[in-house]
């Protein structure tokens, strides 16, 4: 019951100054301070005792300027996936970031505009629903939710529902790993299951 896995989403942002002749740095606007900044304060802004949850703010990639040595960097993108427990986290941690980036570029006199990419809400399971599956399939409840974000989150937003998952074993290997590969063996229980709980 309540959260089996996380909401996440990308955030993009992006940094524009002037560019100018890199022998003459002070005539143009550069990004590099702000993104350092930002980067340095993104352990501070996710620290989890801010939440109610788990909530996780990770750093995908970064671009700034462009390999030319005589022109200094003047538009720079910091790449983040967010994640959270909970919806509201979420937001919050988004929110904070949103804000002091904004503050960095105003510091800095640089413009700032932010896209949001890959949008998944917490897969949030009904509680009769989880249940039913816990007691029809015999199982066990996980310590904490997954931290990965899925599809079916979007669909428990609109009605009552519940997620689940068949273990392949604690020596196999994870999920978007190298070495995974769906183990056919577990068809069979995973067919059982649902054809148990839709007679249910």
């Amino acid at each position: 019951p309540g959260t089996f896995a996380c909401a996440s989403r990308g955030l993009t942002l992006e940094f524009h100054g002037k560019p100018t002749h890199a022998a003459y740095p002070e005539n143009g606007i550069s990004p590099a301070d702000a993104m350092g900044e930002l980067l340095s304060m993104l352990p501070v802004l996710s620290a989890p005792e801010q939440f109610d949850g788990m909530t996780l703010c990770t750093v995908i990639g970064m671009h700034m300027g462009e390999k030319t040595f005589g022109t200094a960097a003047a538009d720079a993108e910091v790449w983040l996936t967010l994640r959270a427990e909970h919806d509201a986290d979420l937001l919050l941690l988004q929110g904070r970031i949103l804000e002091l980036s904004k503050g960095l570029a105003d510091k800095h006199s640089l413009t700032f505009s932010y896209d949001i990419q890959d949008v998944f809400p917490s897969t949030e399971n009904d509680p009769v629903c989880a249940q039913k599956v816990l007691d029809i399939c015999d199982g066990v409840l996980l310590e904490e939710p997954m931290r990965w974000s899925e599809d079916f989150g979007h669909y428990l937003k609109k009605v009552p529902g519940a997620f689940f998952g068949i273990g392949a074993g604690e020596d196999h290997p994870p999920l978007h790993t190298e070495n995974y590969e769906y183990p056919d063996e577990l068809l069979p229980y995973a067919i059982e299951a649902f054809a148990v709980l839709m007679d249910s």
